[in-house]
């Protein structure tokens, strides 16, 4: 793996002491782009042209394999479990934090809300249970009236129907 470093103006070179492990410089930067877009890499690493041919080989025929290769090898099992791993940590995982994270924004922020007119809604509501409980009395009252009346009533004209029945007996 060859390291550089953009900001520096020394020369590319090989990288020495282990050849796994990619020295970091202090700033990111793009470092190729193909047709669908920048390809990120890690900040001064940059692969070698064996390095690119290799493991472009190992994608391409990776996207060009069937799907018999997946579901009947090693190899394809473990690609497809690498991707549902990477599938769980890179849109579950983040997805679910973001939910759970808006709803403790959420509530924290309605708490607050509540907490801020408690009292303006305690005076509110004081007022509403007064005139709700005075106009509940007048409504009583007023069908109280009404019932009454048609007690009367109703008693009138059972008691004329009786009297009609009794007259043509």
């Amino acid at each position: 793996m060859t390291v550089s470093d953009p900001l520096s103006r020394n020369e590319d070179g090989p990288q020495i002491g282990n050849e796994d492990d990619a020295e970091e410089s202090n700033q990111s930067y793009f470092s190729k782009e193909n047709s669908e877009g920048e390809i990120f890499m890690m900040p001064g690493a940059q692969l070698t042209e064996k390095e690119e041919k290799e493991i472009g080989g190992f994608i391409n025929s990776i996207y060009n394999a069937s799907m018999l290769f997946f579901d009947s090898t090693l190899v394809g099992r473990i690609l497809t479990r690498a991707s549902s791993d990477f599938s769980v940590l890179y849109f579950n995982i983040p997805l679910a934090y973001a939910s759970a994270t808006a709803s403790t924004i959420e509530t924290v922020v309605t708490i607050g809300f509540l907490a801020s007119v408690t009292l303006q809604v305690l005076i509110a509501l004081i007022f509403a249970t007064i005139a709700s409980q005075s106009v509940q009395v007048l409504v009583e009252q007023d069908l109280l009236d009404h019932y009454q009346q048609f007690v009367e009533f109703q008693g009138l004209v059972v008691q004329h129907v009786l009297d009609l029945g009794e007259c043509h007996e």
